[in-house]
């Protein structure tokens, strides 16, 4: 198959994952933009990137929802697009459920938006990568170093008004007021929608048709899918079931039982559950319209042209400050990096449990993000074995 052509800007792609983080935590911008590390894949890394791939799989239905142009498929036909035979060979059954999840999720996303989306809406397409300047809002000038990349999940063309849409598909596990009131200051709607704006946008990529296109940007489309917290029952497994069946017994007063052997339920079931749950209550799939008014673009302007002069000033002074507060997130989890900080950066950590990335925007698939800049710091002789979670900081 041949790889798709990338196109390769002329300045440092900047994106909104990026500019994220170094708000977040200068020292981990470093050393995943920076420098462009990323961890060693290992056998039972403490992550649980469940949540991750849901959201992922469940994208890349709607991807191909919206490229059908909001056909009437059947989910089993988006299905397939997600449900791979070999992803559930290596999660084995505990993939089924998840998939079965995933299937619940794009039936009531049909049930609730199809006939909305085909009567009201023409796709322009999904997963469409953009390429827009950074301005100065003093002077009107061109960033020199970065130029603006990010994806759109997908752009909707309003029939009534001939206006486009920038929309954002969202799964969430829970979906409540001060979720929707949020909604307003997402960074990355405003930041999108500050980039289509731009009259001398450089690019949108996704396709040939979108070739010299001119986004006419007028509202913002937040679709908020919540993920669905039932869980599969499984069959009983005999040793579960006697066990059971023995404390039964124990606790008799008769010395018998007529329990009888769970049988679970089936996959299809699961899924029919999971409708109905969304479905019953308003608040589990909502559609949010808003507009991005012109203080909040102007805004977004201001603070995208200063963080990108704090990074140079960090790339010049080597001020990549640390903050504490986002070792640890609200979770509990570890930061990806936190092993590099607590060692100290010690060469021995970094070159058993990291390794350079092969792009720096793993996200971009049209824009090309391969590493310009050196990825092995200093004293890091980089080593062709499999990480071991034991070694290094002793943190995993």
């Amino acid at each position: 198959m041949t790889k798709p052509m990338t196109h390769r800007p002329q300045l440092e792609p900047m994106t909104f994952s990026q500019l994220s983080c170094f708000m977040d935590c200068r020292r981990v911008a470093y050393w995943k933009y920076e420098v462009g590390l990323e961890r060693r894949p290992y056998e039972n890394q403490f992550e649980d990137r469940t949540a991750l791939r849901m959201g992922t799989n469940f994208h890349n239905a709607l991807e191909q929802y919206v490229r059908d142009g909001f056909a009437a498929r059947d989910v089993a036909a988006l299905g397939a697009v997600v449900f791979q035979p070999d992803e559930i060979a290596m999660a084995g059954d505990k993939a089924r459920p998840e998939h079965a999840k995933i299937a619940a999720m794009l039936e009531a996303y049909l049930k609730t938006w199809q006939l909305e989306d085909q009567e009201q809406y023409k796709t322009v397409g999904a997963e469409i990568e953009f390429l827009a300047p950074i301005r100065n809002p003093a002077t009107n000038a061109k960033s020199r170093t970065f130029v603006l990349a990010g994806k759109l999940d997908a752009i909707f063309q309003d029939r009534a008004t001939g206006m486009d849409l920038l929309v954002e598909h969202k799964t969430t596990t829970k979906l409540d007021e001060s979720y929707v009131e949020k909604v307003w200051m997402d960074l990355q709607i405003q930041l999108y929608t500050n980039a289509l704006a731009t009259e001398d946008i450089d690019g949108l990529f996704g396709g040939s048709h979108l070739a010299g296109y001119v986004p006419k940007p007028g509202e913002v489309l937040y679709d908020v899918v919540v993920k669905p917290q039932l869980r599969y029952s499984y069959p009983e497994t005999e040793g579960d079931y006697q066990t059971r069946l023995a404390a039964l017994i124990e606790k008799s007063k008769t010395g018998k039982s007529s329990a009888k052997r769970k049988e679970g339920e089936t996959l299809v079931e699961f899924q029919t559950r999971m409708v109905e749950w969304m479905l019953e209550k308003p608040g589990r799939l909502e559609r949010i319209r808003l507009t991005i008014p012109q203080d909040r673009i102007d805004a977004i302007r201001r603070q995208v042209w200063d963080l990108t002069k704090a990074w140079l000033d960090a790339r010049l002074h080597d001020n990549w400050y640390q903050n504490t507060h986002q070792c640890l997130n609200r979770y509990g989890r570890r930061c990806e990096f936190l092993p590099i900080c607590q060692s100290l950066s010690n060469p021995t950590v970094i070159s058993l449990n990291y390794q350079p990335r092969a792009k720096i925007h793993g996200e971009l698939a049209e824009i090309d993000s391969t590493p310009t800049r050196s990825q092995t710091p200093k004293g890091v002789e980089w080593l062709d074995v499999p990480a071991d979670p034991d070694d290094g900081a002793g943190t995993f």
